[in-house]
Parts: C-alpha cells; structure tokens; sequence
C-alpha cells in the first residue's frame, strides 16, 4: 500500500482489519481442523468466513468475487502457524512515500 502524506488512518484502519481477521481465524481454527483437517484455506474478511477452499488459488479467486479489490485473509488451515517472513515488509521497503 502507498502511503501518501495524511493517509496515516488507512494504513492504520488496515491493520486493525487484519488483526481483526487474525483473531477471527484463530477463533474458528479449533472447528476448522475438526471439520476440514489441514491443508486447505480459510477466507476471512473482517469477522466473516467466506469459506474453505482446496487451494490458495481458489480462495483468492472466491475473495476477489466476493468482496472486490479489498484486503482479505487468507490463510491455510494448520494446527501449527509458520509465521511468514516478508524481507521488504521487515526493512520497510513497503512504505512508500511521494
């Protein structure tokens, strides 16, 4: 995302989003591995589930579909979390300033 001067809120608004989505996922991750196991993929935007689905590309797709050009989780169903690692995110590369 870019962050123009006096767009500090969105980023923030963002964050919050995807914090909230998190929460949710862990909520739901008990029920998700009984009912579906691991190895498929959740899509969470803001408290909803959108579903299940057998590969990141169709959870993509379906994400896309049915909440346009927004930020979405969307995340494997595992009982162990790998915490991803994003070079340009940790050096701030991703921040870009006008």
């Amino acid at each position: 995302m870019l962050l123009l001067p006096g767009n500090e809120g969105a980023a923030y608004s963002e964050r919050m989003a995807l914090e909230t989505e998190i929460e949710r996922y862990n909520e739901l991750l008990p029920e998700l591995l009984k009912v579906h196991g691991e190895g498929k993929f959740a899509v969470i935007h803001e408290r909803e589930l959108l579903g299940v689905f057998p590969s990141n590309r169709e959870g993509y797709r379906a994400g896309l579909n049915a909440f346009g050009v927004v930020s979405f989780l969307l995340r494997p169903i595992r009982a162990v979390q790998v915490a991803p690692r994003i070079p340009a995110l940790e050096l701030g590369l991703l921040r870009g300033r006008l």
